[in-house]
């Protein structure tokens, strides 16, 4: 990683910012000192390019709390910002320095604001991590904007935003902690309000949060000095089921595909140190909040995509802001059709196998249930018919398949699962008026198609035996574990001219049949046609 270098001639000459600079580099461990410890150096050589000139240096692009605070009186002043950002104080910090809380929604119209969910950043309980405040300040510029995707968030969300926990440690130079000398991201649960006055207030405003509305989402912004690229810790534990532990890990996943040559998912962890129960992120966890993560930014650079073996700058970071709005948006949006396609193809394969198998076990099942009792309703009858097999029921009826070299049961099946193209729709979307309108039509014409099969072989049978019929439709066998697509109703009572099926029968009172039912009444039909 290369240092930052600030130059007041070449910013007065050139109009020259912060830029990275500085060659043999090198970062080493030192020998212990007096006490005992390791400390650590880091050497660069560089040529200044002016005399009498005034340099800085810095391991990151700095950001100051005045920086902060002329940003948010640019807001504060807008007339078209300040209707949907409110800024007030949140509490003052030991040397009475002044934390801001900004909520951001749109205006409510009559009373919904109460349905709205709530969203909570933060950043900058750590002074030293300046890059926090950069992707904050990506996320402000972005979700303050005139975009239609601003638009619809602050629709939908109320954010809550502390943009710096700690303007003390900012303002004195602190790299960690606060006047207090103390981590303040170790103090989430203390009670010493007087010490820890920012954290305490944030849990405190959180808390009151949560009684009028729902949080999805917490997120603390930091800057890492360790590791490459952005990512994410998340919680995790053996007291949550798995489904919720995996939920939490929908979010970053969908903001690694949103920014694949800057966040990581795979450096993601979503687990909980004993060291780190004091943090924000396992407190509001722990409080109710089911997506309650640590963003980490890093110092240095990218190891990912077009971005690989590069710096982050100040535009690198607040891109970021974006792509947390643009992800929230993926996150929540009704279609959830996003969500399955975030499965890897080893995931999606393991589960189109294990459908496969599931539905091939129902119908092994089925099939055999019924050829068993078609046997037992058989052993008390004299068979005189000729010797048939299966595939020529359709010759001794007189009637002929329009495919005879498929099973009975698999081509009528398959001959209702061909939808038309506009029907064509995923399991799970939602279907407008028109699909189902033709989705029921399409099903009303192939239940017809088997009628007229049906109707001959029912107006031929006289002088059943109830036993039979009993045995035939008991309600018991026929439909029981069918879960496909609803069809038109199938009312064969009519058709019945010379017996009356019982009550109970499930073939008279369930008025949605299934695909997968109508193929199963087609098959003991012709049984039954086939014993008479």
């Amino acid at each position: 990683m290369r240092p930052l270098f600030y130059s007041e001639k070449e910013a007065e000459t050139h109009n020259i910012g912060w830029q990275r600079i500085g060659d043999q580099i090198k970062y080493y461990r030192n020998n212990p000192g007096q006490d005992g410890r390791h400390y650590f150096s880091l050497t660069w050589t560089f040529q200044f390019p002016h005399s009498k000139d005034t340099c800085y240096f810095a391991h990151c692009y700095p950001y100051t709390y005045t920086n902060l605070q002329e940003y948010l009186s640019s807001v504060h002043n807008d007339p078209v910002r300040s209707k949907f950002c409110k800024i007030r104080v949140l509490c003052h910090t030991i040397a009475r320095n002044m934390v801001y809380v900004l909520t951001i929604t749109a205006p409510s119209k009559n009373g919904d604001s109460r349905k709205r969910k709530a969203v909570i950043l933060t950043a900058r309980v750590h002074p030293g991590e300046t890059n926090s405040s950069w992707i904050m300040k990506g996320f402000l510029d972005f979700i303050l904007g005139g975009s239609r995707d601003a638009q619809l968030l602050r629709d939908t969300f109320v954010f809550k935003v502390v943009p710096m926990l700690n303007p003390d440690g900012v303002i004195v130079g602190n790299y960690r902690c606060s006047l207090a000398g103390q981590d303040l991201n170790r103090k989430y649960t203390s009670l010493l309000k007087k010490l820890f006055p920012s954290v305490w207030s944030t849990r405190n405003m959180i808390r009151r949060l949560m009684e009028k509305r729902e949080v999805i989402l917490y997120c603390d912004l930091h800057g890492h000095s360790r590791k490459e690229n952005i990512f994410m810790y998340g919680c995790g534990g053996s007291d949550r089921c798995k489904a919720l532990y995996l939920q939490q890990q929908i979010f970053p996943l969908m903001l690694s595909k949103n920014c694949p040559d800057k966040f990581s998912f795979s450096a993601c962890k979503f687990n909980i140190q004993k060291s780190k129960k004091g943090t924000g992120r396992v407190v509001m966890w722990k409080m109710g909040i089911r997506n309650s993560f640590t963003m980490e930014a890093t110092f240095c650079g990218s190891t990912l995509g077009n971005k690989r073996g590069t710096h982050f700058n100040t535009k690198d970071l607040e891109s970021m802001g974006y792509h947390f709005c643009d992800s929230l948006l993926d996150y929540c949006d009704p279609d959830r059709s996003k969500r399955k396609h975030l499965k890897t193809r080893k995931e999606r394969n393991s589960a189109i196998a294990s459908c496969h198998q599931a539905r091939d076990r129902q119908e092994d099942c089925d099939k055999g249930h019924f050829v068993q009792r078609h046997k037992d309703s058989n052993s008390d009858v004299k068979d005189t018919r000729p010797n048939l097999s299966d595939d020529g029921v359709f010759d001794y009826l007189g009637r002929q398949l329009p495919n005879p070299s498929l099973d009975l049961h698999h081509n009528i099946k398959g001959k209702m699962k061909k939808p038309t193209s506009s029907q064509s729709k995923k399991t799970g979307t939602n279907w407008t008026d028109d699909e189902k309108r033709m989705y029921r039509n399409k099903r009303i014409t192939e239940t017809e198609e088997i009628l007229q099969y049906l109707i001959p072989i029912i107006k031929s049978t006289k002088n059943v035996q109830t036993t039979q019929i009993k045995q035939i439709f008991n309600p018991r066998t026929c439909f029981q574990n069918q879960h496909q697509n609803p069809t038109t109703c199938v009312n064969v009572k009519r058709y019945s001219a010379t017996w009356v099926p019982p009550r109970r029968s499930s073939f008279v009172s369930r008025r949605n049949l299934t695909a997968g039912g109508a193929t199963l009444l087609l098959v003991k039909l012709f049984a039954f046609a086939q014993k008479n």
